[in-house]
């Protein structure tokens, strides 16, 4: 009988992570843990609760993500970075969340039904363009319409950089825009962010005075500060067929035994996020070896070529991310094979069938 799958998540490396941080940005710069999206799909529960001792903020994009945090942290700040669910503005300002502002409709839906304070931070957008305040007309109109409010606070201004290092100077327009809008609001003591994970580890003249941490909590993919990956999974074989030469494997018949081979089938599948374009595409790690996924992957499970791999048997563990022996297999690995961004890799392992375990070595 074969083991559960397993989750893994290094809760030592991921408190690290937050610390090397901490010490590039100083002691002043105030730390907002971005754990949107239920924290890059780890789980807020599997992370928050680690890491709450070493950040100043937690930060989602909707008062759904904002209630999940609060089921079980009653007291670590919270701000919403999407647009807020209007309605919820009291529950919002009861609870210690603070919520994003990006247009005069939102002031004036505060200050009609809300009746609580509401702690605020302005949006700008100053080149994303996808949601934000844009220009300076529109931001002393939301302005003025704030100070007939006696139940706004605003408390926070920030912006979004659309770019890393693949185009610094865009970085530099957006924050020439940004500290244009800053000289216009000039309120004392706000909590200024506009630096993300890649901005908060390459440039201190732009962290201001609070920056947001996402991907740089769970992934090295910013290598510079010794950050390390948080998350490792292990799956398990199911079935090893013997598949004669000139035999198909799985759906479609993508794939043809080129001689007599030793197949696995392989408990993970594009329902967990093991997504199907890796078909005959990728390589996962089995006893400290390489083998190559063959064949179309499936719902449930995909198969892999083991006939040069001594030693497997049904149960035997097979590592989709992390490390097997002194080899391994990372994010950045299954993102130049797709062609997209290691965050979305990320956030598409779902956790259905994956035992979780909390690595405290």
């Amino acid at each position: 009988m074969c083991n559960f799958n397993k989750y893994i998540i290094d809760k030592n490396i991921l408190i690290n992570n937050v610390k090397k941080i901490k010490r590039y940005v100083g002691r002043q710069t105030k730390i907002c843990a971005v754990v949107k999206a239920d924290a890059y799909g780890l789980g807020v529960k599997n992370v928050c609760p680690f890491i709450a001792d070493e950040v100043d903020y937690f930060a989602v994009v909707s008062v759904k993500e904002a209630m999940e945090i609060r089921a079980f942290n009653s007291d670590k700040p919270i701000v919403i970075l999407g647009v807020s669910n209007i309605e919820y503005v009291n529950w919002c300002a009861k609870n210690n969340v603070d919520i994003a502002i990006s247009s005069i409709e939102e002031v004036k839906y505060i200050g009609k039904y809300c009746n609580n304070t509401v702690r605020v931070h302005l949006k700008i957008n100053s080149g994303m363009n996808r949601y934000g305040i844009k220009n300076i007309t529109q931001l002393r109109n939301i302005l003025k319409e704030i100070r007939r409010c006696d139940n706004i606070d605003i408390v926070g201004v920030y912006t979004h950089f659309a770019t890393k290092s693949s185009n610094l100077d865009f970085i530099e327009q957006q924050y020439n825009v940004f500290e244009k809008m800053l000289k216009i609001i000039n309120i004392p003591n706000l909590l200024i962010h506009c630096a993300n994970s890649f901005v908060s580890t390459t440039d201190k003249l732009k962290i201001c005075n609070m920056v947001r941490i996402g991907f740089s909590l769970y992934s090295n993919y910013y290598e510079r500060l010794g950050i390390k990956n948080v998350l490792s999974l292990k799956a398990r074989i199911l079935y090893i067929n013997n598949v004669k030469k000139g035999e198909s494997v799985g759906y479609d018949r993508t794939y043809i035994a080129r001689k007599n081979e030793r197949i696995a089938v392989v408990s993970m599948g594009y329902a967990d996020g093991f997504m199907r374009s890796l078909s005959n595409n990728f390589k996962v790690l089995i006893n400290g070896q390489y083998a190559d996924v063959v064949g179309n992957i499936c719902m449930d499970c995909f198969m892999v070529n083991i006939t040069n791999i001594k030693g497997v048997l049904i149960g035997s563990e097979v590592t989709i991310l992390g490390d097997d022996g002194d080899k391994s297999i990372d994010l950045t690995h299954y993102a130049k094979q797709l062609n997209t961004s290691p965050y979305e890799i990320l956030t598409n392992f779902r956790r259905r069938r994956f035992e979780i375990e909390i690595k405290n070595e």
